[in-house]
């Protein structure tokens, strides 16, 4: 009887580890849901709707920890350059463009992992407030793993993600995104 029950113990617990680690699995997975397209950023216009499915709502509340809804913010994220390749510590990038249609806004650089990266520096992101401009109003925000003066974030070794939030966006951005000039990214040169 003892060994029925402990084989029975233990098939439940594997199953409760198969089940939960699919469940993690495909909600990683779902990174693919998005119907918005910039250039290398993508987006969903349905994150914080209520017609976002529960599977939507659930890689949110995985990936996307105290997200706002479409008409406060929306978010781009990026996992490769402007060429379609992807995003990598090996290289440095330049994110270049004018300010987005929106109240604010800010690039983030998160590790593959989804957290910030760390560095001695406590260069995150880069906002509106933040960069400075040329004389048309362009700027460029360097990316890379070694420390740069002006406008730089960390990264690190191996793969990462850019996240460019638009606070309080204006129709343009939140009724046709595709349409909205996001900022490039460019890569400058690899290891």
């Amino acid at each position: 009887m003892s060994g029925t029950f402990t084989r029975f113990l233990g098939c439940l617990v594997l199953a409760m580890l198969i089940g939960a680690g699919g469940a993690v699995f495909r909600l990683k997975l779902l990174d693919s849901i998005d119907d918005v397209r910039v250039g290398p950023w993508r987006s969903s216009s349905l994150i914080g709707s209520p017609q976002a499915s529960p599977m939507l709502r659930a890689l949110v509340a995985v990936n996307g920890i105290l997200a706002l809804n479409h008409a406060q913010a929306i978010y781009f994220t990026a996992s490769a350059d402007d060429d379609g390749q992807p995003l990598t510590g090996a290289c440095q990038y330049r994110v270049v463009g004018h300010d987005l249609p929106a109240r604010w806004w800010s690039v983030t650089a998160y590790g593959a992992d989804r957290f910030l990266i760390p560095n001695a520096q406590h260069r995150y992101s880069a906002t509106r407030d933040s960069v400075s401009r040329d004389a048309d109003g362009a700027f460029a925000i360097t990316i890379g793993t070694q420390p740069q003066p002006g406008d730089w974030i960390a990264t690190q070794p191996g793969h990462f993600l850019l996240t460019l939030r638009a606070y309080a966006p204006e129709a343009i951005l939140s009724g046709t995104p595709p349409s909205a000039l996001l900022p490039r990214i460019e890569r400058a040169h690899c290891a």
